[in-house]
């Protein structure tokens, strides 16, 4: 159709263009088909929640989604292709399955490793760079878990699933910290210091000392916030 054909907000063209009435049942039974297909791919190869999907996982799961999208809206896509396409997928994964069970090498190139990124109550950011999160993500996670002071934490450890696994110091070892609560989340000044101060990076903690220039020993970041001293409510 030339563009000098096109009629504004033609409903005949918007709704359904050239195709037949008769073509929306046909769409119907092509997504009932689509639908079986990946379940069963799904049930073969033995899917977890999505929340524990690796990264290689999240990749084979939008393939098929991709593969058995265009069966079910394009007429002239025909389905036993699609099929097709699913059994190589899953093939490949069981392939891939098989190589990083044999292989450790290829299992941490494919699904990534766990890291560090909170120590001893402060950020690990040379962690936390490298796989492009940021401090107020750490947090926004611990606040899931109820911590509202990184003092409160041991270690956390980022999964190669994307979760956060998180250990906890007891409350007689609870430290001062690094608030996670947004609304206590801001820079202060000399004056406003208290006790404690942590560093607005890498949330490095140091006792205040009068008169001392307030510039993180760890990271060498010159902003610095009131550290918190609240113990972890459960």
């Amino acid at each position: 159709m030339k563009q000098s054909d096109i009629i504004p907000f033609d409903w005949q063209r918007m709704l359904m263009d050239q195709y037949p009435a008769g073509f929306l049942l046909e769409i119907i039974f092509r997504a009932l088909i689509v639908f079986l297909v990946v379940v069963v791919s799904l049930r073969v190869t033995g899917r977890r929640g999505v929340k524990q999907l690796s990264l290689f996982e999240l990749v084979f799961i939008l393939t098929l989604g991709s593969a058995g999208g265009d069966a079910i809206f394009y007429h002239d896509v025909p389905l036993l292709p699609i099929i097709l396409t699913f059994a190589s997928v899953v093939g490949l994964y069981f392939i891939v399955i098989y190589l990083i069970s044999r292989n450790d090498q290829v299992e941490k190139w494919l699904e990534g490793k766990p890291r560090r990124v909170i120590e001893d109550g402060h950020f690990v950011m040379k962690h936390i760079e490298k796989e492009n999160f940021s401090p107020e993500e750490v947090c926004m996670e611990l606040r899931e878990k109820n911590v509202s002071q990184l003092g409160q934490v041991k270690a956390a450890i980022l999964e190669p699933s994307g979760g956060l696994s998180v250990f906890f110091y007891p409350d007689e070892e609870v430290r001062p910290g690094m608030s996670t609560l947004p609304w206590e989340r801001v820079l202060s000044t000399d004056e406003e210091m208290v006790d404690f101060y942590a560093c607005a990076r890498c949330g490095f903690t140091e006792k205040r000392v009068s008169g001392k220039d307030y510039r993180c020993v760890r990271c060498h970041h010159g902003f610095c916030m009131r550290a918190s001293g609240d113990k972890r409510i459960t």
